[in-house]
């Protein structure tokens, strides 16, 4: 999955029970744009989501992609965020059973809580690292959420920073491999369903 396919459904905790973490009303819409920077050059996204429905404790999400400068979409598909376990889950459909890529958030987390995802080789690491002011396109934001994912092994390695603002969802995500900073993308756009 993409880093922008995750990157749209996490969501700060408005609620102890976690419900402002992946529930969107229908016609909610967020637009991002996105960085990667690879050994070859640089590639640049952007992404239109919108959530299409609320329903069995999760919202489903269609994502459409667009490659460049691009007017038609590249790549459109579909991905939920929901409660699972205690914890806010990124995913999608395999084979008719909705499956997790990602656990983003830990419901309850306090500074400094970590929480893993994933088997073997592929575990990734999540730290709740307090809070953060973010100016992005979309605003200016005080206070967002701030979440590390670490991954890799002694060969590759990597963090990924996002932000949360409450209400709205992930306003900036980071990800680098070493120095480089590999993948950013940011939040370019909002509404909120009327």
């Amino acid at each position: 999955m993409s880093f922008i396919a995750l990157a749209y459904l996490a969501l700060l905790p408005q609620e102890d029970n976690g419900e402002g973490l992946y529930r969107f009303q229908p016609g909610t819409t967020w637009v991002y744009s996105e960085v990667q920077r690879e050994p070859k050059g640089e590639t640049r996204k952007r992404s239109v989501m919108e959530a299409k429905k609320f329903e069995d404790g999760k919202t489903e999400i269609e994502e459409k992609e667009y490659e460049g400068e691009a007017t038609e979409p590249t790549q459109v598909k579909t991905v939920y965020s929901y409660l699972e376990d205690g914890y806010v889950c990124w995913g999608k459909m395999v084979e008719e059973k909705l499956t997790a890529d990602l656990r983003v958030f830990k419901v309850g987390a306090k500074k400094g809580d970590t929480w893993t995802f994933g088997e073997g080789k592929r575990v990734v690491q999540l730290t709740h690292m307090g809070t953060a002011d973010v100016t992005v396109k979309a605003g200016s934001y005080k206070d967002a959420l701030y979440v590390q994912m670490s991954f890799g092994d002694k060969k590759t390695s990597g963090t990924a920073d996002f932000y949360f603002v409450s209400g709205i969802g992930l306003v900036k995500g980071e990800m680098k491999m070493g120095d480089l900073v590999a993948n950013q993308i940011e939040l370019q756009e909002f509404k909120a369903a009327k």
